[in-house]
């Protein structure tokens, strides 16, 4: 961890889940499990609900059962994740494109949107791209582009569904997670 202060964001938050949003490569996993750590709550990540609970890994869902049944299942665990409290949540790059998923998300948890340039993510997800951790990505030689094109693709839905966006950058997750507790911080003192 960097010598950053860490704010105290168990001091101004309730109950509600923390959930992040945003494309691939961004970080949310990473900064989950930081703010886990640091606010005391329990990281669920919504790729790994799916995996445990169909006992197949998200590629393998996209190849066998394709989008539709992937993006059906991804509903369910949002549904239930909507009804737990003191979560933080690391969504897949796509829920929020259901607006059904963005609504539930937006009752039950204070919504973050963790922003990034497509070529710092393309950076950071190269080794997944064939490891089928990244199933829209694929194979595809130009993964830059590809994240460029679905980030535009799904800019209207994590806007609207955000309540505060908070830029990446090439930063460490510790600077990226602390950003995030002061950004809600300044929510809910602005909505209070």
């Amino acid at each position: 961890m960097t010598g950053a202060p860490i704010p105290d964001g168990e001091a101004i938050l309730d109950e509600r889940n923390v959930a992040l949003i945003g494309p691939m490569g961004v970080g949310k996993s990473a900064v989950a499990r930081l703010l886990g750590a640091w606010l005391s709550r329990q990281v669920v990540d919504t790729d790994d609900l799916i995996e445990q609970a169909t006992g197949k890994r998200i590629a393998e869902i996209f190849e066998v059962d394709g989008e539709v049944a992937f993006r059906a299942l991804e509903a369910d665990a949002i549904t239930a994740i909507a009804e737990r409290t003191r979560l933080v949540v690391a969504c897949g790059g796509g829920v929020v494109v259901d607006p059904a998923n963005a609504e539930a998300l937006r009752a039950s948890a204070h919504v973050v949107r963790l922003r990034g340039d497509p070529g710092v993510l393309a950076r950071r997800v190269e080794a997944g791209r064939h490891s089928g951790r990244r199933p829209l990505l694929g194979g595809q030689d130009d993964a830059e582009a590809r994240l460029a094109a679905l980030i535009a693709e799904r800019e209207p839905a994590y806007a609207a569904a955000a309540h505060v966006s908070v830029d990446v950058g090439d930063r460490p997750v510790e600077a990226v997670a602390a950003d995030v507790l002061r950004a809600l911080e300044d929510r809910l003192r602005e909505a209070g």
